[in-house]
């Protein structure tokens, strides 16, 4: 899957380039997968590492408040409340 970064996301939502949003449930948090009309996309950090919020709220505030996105879906076959995300 391609990767996007913040700045190349808001554009493509003010652009309305993105067709649907998903939040991906997985051990530690959420992911952000985005479908957008070049294909899908996992949202990643500048670093480069996969974006992992900790928290679905945390998520929600992100696509409403700086994106302005009012609409997901979610998927959370793979997120367990219980287990802890894997220290280094």
């Amino acid at each position: 899957m391609e990767t996007i970064k913040h700045d190349q996301l808001k554009i493509l939502v003010e652009n309305n380039g993105v067709r649907s949003v998903t939040m991906a449930g997985t051990t530690g948090g959420f992911f952000l997968n985005v479908s957008t009309i070049s294909g899908d996309k996992l949202l990643h950090t500048k670093t480069g590492e996969a974006r992992l919020f900790k928290k679905a709220d945390a998520l929600i505030g992100y696509l409403k408040g700086e994106l302005g996105i009012a609409k997901a879906t979610v998927k959370f076959d793979r997120w367990d409340p219980e287990q802890q995300a894997l220290k280094a």
